[in-house]
């Protein structure tokens, strides 16, 4: 998959209600967390461990197109330890925490 199409994707995500996980390279990822449709606790830190989970830089555009909405969940979110350094997936990534203060 391309950037282009990791970012289609992405968007697809955020509007759609029903699904529950995505699952890169053998981890499940909470969709409807990341977006902010479920609400976990409003007032406490969420963590999602996706550290050596092998994402690369598509997997981080759709991660981060999930995360650009999300402004019901206070999350920390590890990344340490994965393959999309010096990609466009790193430069969602950054846009997404800088346009984001929940995250």
């Amino acid at each position: 998959m391309n950037d282009e199409m990791a970012v289609v994707i992405g968007i697809l995500l955020q509007m759609n209600y029903n699904l529950q996980y995505l699952k890169l390279n053998s981890y499940y990822i909470p969709i409807q967390v990341l977006n902010g449709n479920k609400i976990i606790n409003k007032n406490s830190l969420t963590y999602i461990d996706l550290s050596n989970k092998e994402l690369t830089s598509t997997d981080m555009i759709v991660i981060s197109t999930l995360l650009s909405d999300n402004m019901t969940n206070y999350l920390c979110i590890n990344v340490s330890n994965n393959n999309f350094s010096d990609t466009e997936g790193e430069n969602y990534l950054v846009s997404t925490l800088e346009n984001n203060p929940a995250i």
